[in-house]
């Protein structure tokens, strides 16, 4: 294709909010997709494309100097800059990053700052201007947020990301540059703070967060404060990384910054906080907002008037508050988008409905309730909440981008997040009225809530004189007033768009709006209320642009958000837009007519007249589908167009406006279509689609099946025999439809001759061609390979892919959504497909990415890019034989329940292509087999049956690719065919656009379209003459590329023009015929809908009216069904067909009802008298089903529904059985001795044991040695102390046997208290004796303490083994116990049978739970409350056993020869016992009850008397026998209480011991707490010294470089210096060579050449700043302060100037010519050159000395530090050594030695002491003698003092009066007598006197009132007349002004010429000098004499004084 020629890009639109900067003063700039666009104030545009083709990263640009600069986005990038408008590149700087830039900053001058990313996140700073890169600093590994220059100081720059704020200061040292830190702010405050944050001195860690030292927790020794990097060991990145962790505040995150004049960087949050940093003082204040203006003394305020900031440099950053501004910015729609959402209303809610439904099925709600979403998405998840609430889905732009850095200046990765802002973004309106012309007019925006601050208000700042700009995503502009610590909103406007980008122009006299919606806005600070739009290209990315009508000179594309927009195709102009009120998803334009039909996600098809492009219309529209229509394609002729969605239908249309765009017809196509593509050839039009047919497709997945078919040339002439029922759907047989598989997934499809397809392949990413025909369906031998081989070869195959996967495509975040499936899904009755039916017998684990609508459109000449996939591919993670790996876009695995193993739905769709027979099924259950590795993977029957649907599913043949070509990098692409059909397209992931010939697919020709980073192409097509092609990408973006053609190129383009002309002028009658009908129709209204009607309402009504009908014995007839209001034409047509079904087959259905109801009569009848026959011979209930298939169902469901319950509650159980087997291996079985108690019989008290584990083995082997250490320590102690005792000679005690006895007993009795005391513990009392341990005196060293606490656990471990013991004991004694009482119970049972009384009050003690806990780990039978479950098979184990047990009784009830003959000989009994003899009753004779007893014989009486007496002495022997019964019973009821109260004493005392155990266990724990606490303090201690070792040695590290640099500037400074001296003398010398210079002059001309020399330029009035930004008509705020390259260039300008005009040739003086005056003018301006150099350098020479004293001071503070951290070190060690000697020892004391007065808690005994008991009790005997002494010496003193108390009170008495009477006298003396007193004391009546003057007063006020009121009327006619003059004067005093400047002008030449003359200057001086000496003399004698009056006239006053007030004289005493 390059012998063609190339593809150059015509022009690029879309703007999604990126940063727009002035780049002149009337010039907006702005990034635009990977070109740069300029866009003037008037509408003019002009674009610059990157030389190098590569995607552009970071923009940024400087305003004044006219340059902008980019970067590269490749393997080490480089900058380039370029001026403009020239665009020429003068600047590229290279090796500033290995991978990326994330930020570019221009400062005010010369320089510029680069921010990179990974891995190396450098800030550099360069000089531009040659390309130098000054310094060099590392950065933190973070996003930055914002990035500024100080406009006043370009050596002050700010970076601030989302936790820290850092001011970086430049220092420079001639050519040396260094970077360092001037203020950093590692944490800032939290959100709800307002005022002056102090920051801690570690890191800014807030005063919570400082370290607790080790005494303000407990009571310990050390006050040395440790840090939290002691205390928890870390250190570096991991110490900050534990603070942020430990850090749980909200915290302010910076987004935005602009410095104030006074060098304050103020700083803007993402919560709509504003923070001041004070960068001299290094503070920092949350400003505070203010309703009021607050009064401010003319100072302050004159100060604040300038008190603003430079616009931030860096891209504001969206986030997480993007929602509100989508319900603050989402404003009203324009008239025609209003129009059309109130006709889509009906559409809007049909939309909302169907996506609720259509994405229930693709959501993740199973994966939300189980678990939610991991990772990132999380975030994303929360801002797509509005969205959903909006769309009821995602944007289908919504791409993840592959970088999260963010750009300061730039808006490089402001476009990723734009992306995800705009998945909040609502349909944006248009706002602004446009004129006649379509061009934006002026508004007046309205004024609503401006003077709060909300989240994101402060998202943009930008400054000005007249106050700080602020905006956000509320869309309000707000203008700030600055006062001290507070900020007012003086002034606010709502824009209607949420704002991104602020910016002034250079004179700041215009506000450039950027805004997301695609909106750009300008207006003048001045007044901000008149908002201009400058110009407005929508929202949201661009789905597909495409060309109209057969013409190049217009395209036609659509967004997400549903606006149609027409751009001219040459120039890329916006010529009209529409929107059609909902999301669209697709687009097509007709070949025959001018019209554009747009697919809708609400599956509406939208056709819109384009014949008059100023007033674009929706003329028509058709409901075809429930789902979004993603591929909508016309044929070549523009006959027809087909639609397809993912409800498996592609409906045929009529594409002629004359014929109504009628529905055809629909076919019907298995699963979700991706791509639709079409061919005519004879008159046929040939149709391919491919389709997604796994069982969750995703609108990014890619397709696995291909349908085609062809519609005939005839097939509008009877159309109604071609369709195959009333439902419309056409016969095979008629358009010939054949279905393929793909053998792997594939991108796009294009349809050509000959039947070719080509696609591309997901997994090779190769462009594959394939040949379709009904041969190949023919030639399919599903016995070709065995199952095993395919299926080996299949997963091999698999395998393979995935490998590569997992090598080029980095695994995307997953979510998991389960769900039931029951075979695969078959098309239903109407020929419809699903893509899977669902059902409970088996899962599916499908993993999906959060997608996005993928779109296909087709281009007029049939091609059609399907189902477009991201760049990383549609993601998804498979489980294999339990290994996870990446499938990437592969179909979703399928996972077979119960064991839950996954298997590829492609592998089983091989698998069942390859034994699609039932002869073969047994293949797959011997695939299975060995995948599985002889574990079964699923039961016969569900693997049977699902294996044949799925074989019944997928019989169709694979394609094999016969060529293969080079494709895309990425995965994912679309493809494409031009008219002519000879040049093929497609673009993918890599941003590339690949053109290849058909002929040689290899031959490429590639453009690189869109940016790779982002997305890369989304979609694209050719124009109708193929001479150019536009693209849309993942960037939102619209480009248009056109051909530059070779010499030989040429003619293959006409080619492609002329057919595309021969078309055109084929169609042009049809055309205009078309068009003319278009026009003619009207715009399409949607009819009102009616009120929607309850579903479950009509439900209920017509199962009532069922019932009814069947209880009333009535024949049911349904009414005809009726369509809903938003019914597709299917659904239509389907309804038609069914009222003309009814209609046909009314009759029948008649007679089947009145059948129907005789068989229920019958059938009734027969229930009935089943009800009245015997009970054996009644049928069941289910006998009298006579659907019988349905009951099956109905079975087979429930079956289903219980095993899937079943298997719910097995996992649960075993799951539970999990946990309880390893709480038993853990608590129970590992257990050495098992925790059991023991409770007692009566008292209810419980003693428990102590669990205990067996120690290990190396537990074991560690006490064996610190024990055997301590003995031979022990014995080392002992033989040094008899050694010392030898060498000292110490005599041994000699004493009687007796004596040593008694002295023994005495000293271990002492010596036991003290031991006892000392230890700290009762061990020794409860079997924790040793003499191991160490004393508590002795612990100084680590090991010690850690052998004593080793001694002291193995002392806990014996204290409870030998309770143990005791509990073991005590516990069989229970036993024992317990075995009596039921021994003596089996008596008393048998007492209370015998005396016929209860046996409920038996006390029966039986051993529970809790003393044998095992009883817990088993279940009884009577513990289960409810009925067990028995499966079939155990309930027919049940039934043989019970029959076997009634065999065996039937058996032993037979002839037993043992029992019969123990009953015949002995009665049944072995023994004979009084108790059962005394049971029988004798039997009374027989003649007592039949006869009377007068009827008795003598010998009958006899026997009567015998009888009596008997019954009497049995009735005797009982009585007697039951008291001894009650004796037996009550004595051993007796026994059995004394024996359990026995036993609970015995319980008790082991109680007792169980406490004192407890008592000693916690001492001894307590010890042992101590001892881990001071090593754990210790080892703080260490670490302590570490961390400051290691800081000395960075600091000493630091110290040496810091000294090597002042010594290398000190050099520097040195030889600078020395180089400034001899520039110095030069300049002299050269001073003095002047006369040398003009020696052949004479001397008077020499000497005036030499004044000429000596002159310079002064009082020239230079213009120097001629800047837009910095003239004095600018608003800069730094208008009077340029950067210093301007300043020193316009100096430079000046200068010449002004020498121009001192080389004039009207200053040559006379007798000098022409030569010699410009040798003078050479050999000045030569001097003067030497002079500004000498000053520059004179300036350098300064900063260099300033440079050398930083250093010196950076080398100083090192010093101090290292001695600062010298002496930390050593007072640590002395702390460290004090804490090892200072021991804290525990006592067990008794309560009444314990002296220390108790706290509130425990008692402080850090300043106790421990002294001996002796000590005490004598101090206390003289205490009380000394105390006696004392109280008698006080009660002597006493008395005495008692009188000597009343004589000095007397005394202070008489004191007090004589001072009171002096006082008093004093008084009377002093008392003035004034007028007021001798008027009182002559005047009568004091009070008429003050009473008339009161009224002479008022009488005077009231005049002086009125006397003031003329005055002040008087004094405002004069103030008016004096403002009348004071305006004259000032016009007066501007008309001096002008006068004054041409008289200095004209002072000034005459001032010269009066220099000149210096002599009569001389004789002038003398005059006035003498008029000055004699006025002066004249004013001293005045004010001589006009003191000696002032003098005299105070004499008199004094006089007049004291004659008025006489004063008496004071009397002295």
């Amino acid at each position: 294709m390059e012998n063609i020629g190339s593809l150059q890009l015509a022009w690029a639109n879309g703007y999604k909010g990126n940063r727009a900067k002035y780049i002149t003063q009337d010039v907006i700039c702005f990034k635009c997709g990977d070109t740069i666009k300029f866009v003037g104030e008037d509408g003019k545009e002009s674009m610059f494309v990157p030389p190098s083709g590569e995607s552009m990263g970071p923009l940024t640009v400087h305003s004044v100097n006219k340059v902008f600069a980019y970067s590269e986005n490749n393997i080490k990038p480089r900058i380039f800059c370029f001026q403009y408008p020239s665009f020429t590149k003068f600047a590229t700087l290279t090796d500033g990053a290995q991978l990326e830039y994330l930020a570019l900053t221009f400062s005010s001058s010369v320089y510029l700052v680069s921010l990179s990313g990974v891995p190396d996140y450098q800030m550099i700073i360069w000089r531009y201007t040659d390309q130098m890169k000054l310094c060099v600093q590392d950065m933190t590994q973070m996003t930055p947020n914002c990035l500024s220059f100080n406009p006043g100081n370009w050596r002050q720059l700010a970076t601030g990301t989302a936790k820290e704020l850092t001011v970086w200061n430049v220092e420079q040292n001639n050519t040396q540059f260094l970077v360092k830190k001037q203020c950093h702010f590692h944490r800032l405050p939290e959100k709800n703070f307002v005022g002056k944050f102090k920051f801690p001195p570690e890191k800014g860690r807030s005063a919570r967060d400082e370290p607790a030292s080790k005494s303000s927790s407990r009571q310990a020794r050390v006050n040395f404060q440790l840090p939290i990097s002691a205390i928890s060991g870390l250190t570096g990145d991991n110490l900050e990384k534990f603070e942020d962790y430990k850090d749980e505040l909200d915290r302010l995150i910076p987004v935005s910054m602009s410095w104030q004049t006074s060098g304050d960087l103020l700083v803007g949050c993402t919560g709509g906080q504003l923070i001041k940093v004070d960068v001299e003082t290094d503070s920092l204040t949350v400003l505070s907002l203010v309703n009021t203006m607050p009064e401010l003394d003319p100072v302050v305020e004159e100060e604040n008037k300038d008190a603003a900031g430079e616009t931030r440099e860096s891209q504001d950053m969206p986030n997480k508050q993007d929602g509100i501004a989508e319900k603050i910015g989402g404003k009203r729609e324009s008239q025609d988008t209003g129009m059309l959402k109130k006709r889509h209303g009906t559409a809007e809610k049909v939309g909302g409905r169907q996506r609720s439904q259509d994405t229930s099925r693709k959501r993740d709600s199973m994966t939300e309730k189980m678990g939610g979403r991991q990772g990132s998405q999380d975030t994303s998840r929360r801002r797509d909440s509005i969205t959903e609430k909006i769309f009821g889905r995602r944007e289908s732009g919504d791409m993840p981008n592959k970088r999260d850095s963010l750009t300061g200046e730039e808006d490089h990765v402001q476009d990723k997040k734009q992306r995800d802002d705009n998945k909040s973004i609502k349909e944006h309106d248009e706002k602004q009225p446009k004129d006649s012309e379509g061009q934006a007019v002026v508004i007046e925006a309205k004024k609503e809530g401006g003077d709060r601050i909300l989240p994101g208000s402060l998202n943009c700042m930008a400054l000005h004189q007249r106050g700080l700009f602020v905006a956000g995503i509320d869309g309000v502009l707000r203008v700030l007033k600055i006062i001290k610590d507070q900020f007012i909103v003086v002034d606010h406007q709502d824009i209607g768009v949420p704002v991104t980008s602020l910016c002034f122009n250079p004179s700041h006299h215009m506000l450039c709006i950027g805004s997301k919606k695609g909106s750009i806005h300008l207006l003048k600070p001045e007044s901000i209320s008149t908002v201009k739009l400058l110009f407005d290209v929508h929202y949201g990315n661009f789905l597909t642009a495409c060309g109209l009508a057969g013409s190049s000179e217009y395209c036609v594309t659509v967004r997400e958000s549903g606006k149609v927009q027409v751009w001219k195709s040459d120039t890329g102009n916006l010529i009209c837009s529409l929107s059609i009120g909902v999301k669209a998803c697709s687009l097509a334009t007709s070949p025959l007519a001018h019209l554009a039909v747009v697919g809708s996600e609400t599956g509406y098809a939208y056709i819109i007249d384009l014949n008059t492009l100023d007033k674009p219309r929706v003329v028509y529209s058709i409901h075809l589908h429930r789902a979004p229509i993603r591929c909508i394609a016309f044929n070549e002729i523009g006959q027809y167009f087909f639609t397809g969605s993912n409800d498996g239908f592609v409906f045929v249309v009529d594409g002629r406006p004359s014929k109504k765009f009628e529905p055809l017809g629909y076919v019907n196509c298995e699963g979700d279509i991706k791509g639709l593509s079409t061919f005519m050839k004879d008159g046929e039009t040939r149709v391919v689609v491919s389709s997604d047919i796994s069982d969750s497709p995703s609108p990014k997945s890619p397709a696995n099946k291909l349908t085609s078919f062809k519609l005939p040339a005839d097939l509008l002439n009877g159309l109604t025999s071609k369709h195959r029922s009333l439902k419309c759907d056409f016969r095979d047989d008629v358009i010939n439809q054949l279905s393929f598989n793909f053998s792997d997934p594939v991108y796009g499809i294009v349809l050509t001759d000959n039947d070719t397809v080509y696609c591309l392949c997901s997994v090779t990413r190769m462009l594959l061609k394939f040949h379709i025909s009904q041969e190949l369906r023919k030639k399919v031998n599903l016995e070709e390979e065995a199952p095993e081989s395919v299926a080996k070869a299949v997963i091999a195959s698999r395998l393979e892919y995935r490998r590569r996967r997992q090598q080029t495509v980095s695994p995307a975040i997953t979510s998991r959504r389960r769900m039931s499936v029951i075979g695969a899904g078959m098309a239903d009755q109407s020929g419809g497909a699903g893509s899977g039916s669902t059902g409970p017998s088996a899962e599916v684990d499908v993993s999906t990415k959060p997608s996005v609508s993928g779109t296909s459109v087709a281009s007029q000449s049939g091609g059609a890019g399907g189902g477009h996939g991201t760049p990383e591919g549609a993601g998804r993670r498979m489980s294999i034989f339990g290994s996870m790996v990446d499938q990437g876009p592969a179909p979703e695995p399928l996972m077979v329940a119960p064991e839950h193993k996954e298997v590829s739905s492609m592998d089983l769709l091989k698998i069942r292509r390859a034994s699609m027979a039932e002869g073969q099924m047994s293949g797959i259950l011997k695939l299975v087999t060995m995948m599985k590795a002889s574990e079964s993977l699923i039961d016969k029957d569900t693997s049977d049956s699902l294996a044949a649907q799925e074989a019944e599913k997928n019989k169709d043949p694979f394609l094999t690719a016969s060529e293969q070509a080079t494709g895309h990098q990425l995965y994912g692409g679309c493809i494409s065919m031009s008219l002519h059909h000879k040049w093929l397209a497609s673009g993918g992931g890599d941003g590339q656009l690949i053109i290849r010939p058909l002929q040689s697919l290899n031959d490429r020709l590639i453009a690189f379209a869109h940016n790779y980073w982002r997305g890369g192409v989304f979609n694209f097509s050719f124009s109708p003459d193929s001479q150019l092609i536009f693209t849309s990408g993942f960037d939102g973006t619209l480009c248009c590329f056109k051909w530059n053609y070779t010499a030989s190129g040429h003619l293959k383009g006409r080619i492609a023009a002329d057919a595309a002309a021969a078309l055109l002028m084929r169609l042009n009658s049809d055309q205009m015929r078309e068009d003319d009908m278009l026009m003619k129709m009207k715009v399409w209204d949607q009819p009102e809908k009616e009120p929607a009607t309850d579903k479950e309402q009509e439900t209920a009504d017509v199962e009532k009216e069922i019932d009814d009908a069947i209880e009333n014995d009535l024949i049911y007839t349904p009414s005809p069904p009726t369509p809903p209001e938003d019914a597709t034409w299917e659904e239509i047509k389907r309804n038609e067909a069914h009222l003309e079904e009814e209609k046909q087959f009314a009759d029948e259905k008649l007679k089947l009802r009145i059948e129907i109801r005789n068989m229920r009569r019958q059938l009734q009848k027969m229930m009935r008298e089943n009800e009245e026959v015997p009970a054996i011979e009644k049928l069941p209930n289910h006998e009298f089903d006579l659907d019988v298939d349905e009951q099956k169902r109905l079975h087979e469901q429930c079956e289903i529904e219980v095993q899937k319950l079943r298997e719910e509650k097995e996992y649960q159980n075993i799951a539970k059985m999990y946990l309880t087997e390893v709480m038993r291996k853990e608590c129970w079985d590992e257990m050495m001795v098992k925790g059991r108690g023991i409770l007692s019989f009566n008292t209810g008290l419980e003693v428990y044991n102590y669990p205990l584990k067996e120690r290990t083995k190396l537990e074991l082997r560690e006490l064996e040695v610190i024990q055997t250490q301590r003995r031979i320590e022990i014995a080392e102690l002992q033989a040094r102390k008899e050694i010392a005792d030898v060498i000292n000679n110490i005599p041994t005690d000699s004493a009687t046997p007796e004596d040593e006895h008694v002295e023994t007993e005495d000293v271990k009795l002492r010596l036991l208290r003290e031991k006892t005391a000392l230890m700290g513990s009762l061990g020794f009392e409860v079997g924790g004796e040793s003499d191991l341990f160490y004393s508590q005196f002795e612990l100084a060293s680590k090991e010690q303490k850690y052998n004593q606490v080793v001694l002291l656990q193995d002392v806990i471990y014996r204290i409870r083994v030998k309770f143990n013991k005791n509990f073991d004991e005590v516990f069989i004694k229970k036993e024992q116990e317990i075995q009596k009482i039921k021994e003596k119970n089996k008596r008393v049972r048998k007492i209370l049978e015998d005396l016929n009384l209860p046996n409920d009050t038996v006390y029966e003690p039986e051993l529970g739970p809790v003393e044998r806990p095992e009883m817990l780990l088993t279940t009884a039978d009577d513990e289960v409350k409810v009925e067990k479950y028995l499966t079939p098979e155990q309930r027919q184990k049940m039934e043989v056993d019970r029959k076997k047990e009634e065999e065996r009784k039937l058996k032993e009830r037979g002839d037993n020869w043992r029992e019969r003959g123990l009953d015949q000989m002995m009665g049944g009994v072995l023994e004979i016992k009084r108790e059962d003899e005394l049971k029988k009753d004798i039997p009374i004779p027989a003649f007592m009850q039949e006869k009377k007893e007068a009827e008795w014989t003598e010998e009958e009486r006899n026997i009567a008397e015998e009888y009596l007496l008997k019954v009497k002495t049995l009735e005797e022997e009982r009585d007697k026998f039951r008291k001894h019964l009650d004796l037996e019973l009550k004595k051993t009821q007796t026994a059995i209480l004394e024996g359990t109260q026995a036993f609970d004493e015995v319980l008790y005392q082991l109680f007792i011991k169980k406490v004192k155990a407890e008592s000693v266990i916690y001492q001894e724990e307590l010890k042992i707490l101590r001892l881990r606490y001071s090593m754990l303090t210790e080892e703080e201690f260490t670490n302590y010294e570490k961390e400051l070792q290691e800081k000395l040695d960075a600091v000493k590290q630091s110290l040496q470089q810091a000294s090597s640099a002042h010594g290398k500037a000190k050099s520097d400074l040195d030889a600078y210096r020395n180089e400034y001296d001899i520039h110095v003398a030069d300049d002299k010398v050269h001073e003095r060579m002047f006369r040398r210079e003009f020696q052949g002059l004479s001397n008077p001309l020499i000497d005036q050449l030499f004044k000429h020399y000596k002159k310079r330029p002064r009082g020239q009035k230079a213009k120097i700043f001629d800047s837009p930004a910095y003239g004095p008509t600018s608003s800069n705020p730094y208008f009077d302060r340029p950067p210093t390259a301007k300043r020193n260039e316009d100096e430079r300008y000046a200068r010449k100037a002004a020498m121009a005009e001192l080389n004039h040739e009207k200053n040559i003086p006379e007798g000098v010519d022409n030569q010699t005056w410009e040798r003078l003018c050479a050999y000045r301006l030569e001097k003067m050159e030497k002079e500004w150099q000498v000053k520059q350098e004179a300036l350098t020479l300064a900063e260099m000395q300033a440079f050398v004293h930083k250093r010196q001071d950076d080398e100083e503070k090192l010093r101090a530090e290292i001695e600062e951290i010298l002496e930390t070190i050593n007072k640590l060690r002395d702390w460290h050594r004090v804490f090892s000697t200072d021991l804290e020892v525990q006592l067990l004391l008794k309560q009444g030695q314990v002296e220390v007065d108790p706290g509130s808690f425990i008692p402080n005994y850090k300043m106790a002491l421990l002294i001996h008991r002796e000590v005490v009790e004598d101090l206390n005997k003289k205490i009380r003698q000394l105390g006696e002494r004392k109280i008698a010496s006080m009660v002597e003193s006493k008395d005495f003092r008692k009188g000597i108390i009343v004589l000095e009170w007397e005394h202070k008495r008489m004191k007090m009066e004589m001072e009171d009477l002096k006082n008093r006298m004093r008084d009377i003396i002093n008392m003035k007598v004034t007028r007021e007193i001798q008027v009182f004391l002559a005047a009568d009546d004091f009070d008429a006197l003050r009473n008339q003057e009161i009224i002479t007063l008022e009488q005077t006020i009231a005049m002086q009132e009125r006397h003031h009121e003329r005055r002040i009327k008087e004094k405002k006619k004069a103030l008016k007349l004096v403002k009348k003059s004071v305006h004259q004067m000032l016009e007066k005093n501007n008309h001096l002004e002008t006068e004054l400047d041409k008289l200095n002008l004209s002072v000034s030449e005459r001032r010269h010429i009066y220099e000149i003359n210096p002599e009569k200057l001389n004789e002038l001086d003398r005059e006035q000098r003498y008029k000055e000496i004699v006025q002066r003399r004249k004013l001293i004698d005045l004010a001589k004499a006009q003191a000696q009056e002032i003098a005299m006239l105070r004499t008199e006053l004094e006089r007049l004084r004291m004659r008025t007030f006489p004063a008496l004289v004071s009397l002295d005493h």
